[in-house]
């Protein structure tokens, strides 16, 4: 059975901080590898280093702390792939999209737990995906959504359907973090080191902008 290690402070913009990102990222972390139905508060009060009467405290229920460890994720996410500092950026177009697509390999592979938890929760579907839908994800795909259709306008890419293409770029992106342990079972390559990010990064460039 695959075990996790308590959840330490790191220091750089992104990483984990204050007491409530550190247990906030403890329960991303273990609902990630457990879903909902399999992780308990108790587990995630222990990787966390954290008293579990002071879970139940601040969140009084498994449902509410789940909420408040997806509304951090994609909160953020917003933070890390700051789409207003990319435009500040002195970059054409295409380096402009070039660059956000290698960002965003970076952020999935910083966060693997992010893709985990969606597609944990599109399988069973229900109340919480409802509320990640509504609350988080028309949020993010209200905003890239045309954005990727203008670089279609102008020829950047091939002009498909908007919805399809957000779902392809989002999986090819995430693929190799969510079956990082098929991949080191197959290839024998760590999908964490930097050269494999950095190389997976230049790969949707290229698979998308060649």
């Amino acid at each position: 059975m695959a075990t996790t290690q308590p959840v330490r402070p790191r220091g750089r913009a992104g990483h984990l901080e204050r007491p409530r990102e550190i247990l906030l990222q403890a329960a991303l972390e273990v609902f990630s590898r457990k879903g909902f139905a399999g992780a308990t508060v108790r587990e995630i009060a222990a990787h966390a280093n954290v008293n579990h009467g002071a879970i139940r405290y601040h969140y009084q229920t498994k449902d509410k702390l789940w909420r408040a460890a997806v509304t951090f994720l994609f909160e953020r996410q917003a933070s890390e792939m700051d789409v207003s500092a990319i435009l500040e950026e002195d970059l054409s177009d295409r380096e402009m999209l070039a660059h956000f697509f290698r960002e965003y390999v970076r952020y999935c592979a910083r966060h693997p737990e992010h893709a985990r938890i969606a597609v944990q929760e599109s399988i069973i579907g229900g109340d919480r995906l409802k509320w990640m839908a509504e609350k988080h994800i028309r949020v993010v795909h209200d905003t890239v959504g045309p954005y990727f259709e203008s670089c279609m306008e102008q020829g950047l890419l091939a002009k498909v359907n908007v919805v399809s293409f957000m779902y392809m770029h989002a999986m090819a992106s995430q693929a190799p973090f969510l079956l990082a342990g098929e991949i080191r079972a197959v290839h024998g390559v760590d999908v964490t080191s930097e050269e494999f990010i950095e190389q997976h990064a230049q790969t949707m460039v290229d698979l998308y902008l060649s």
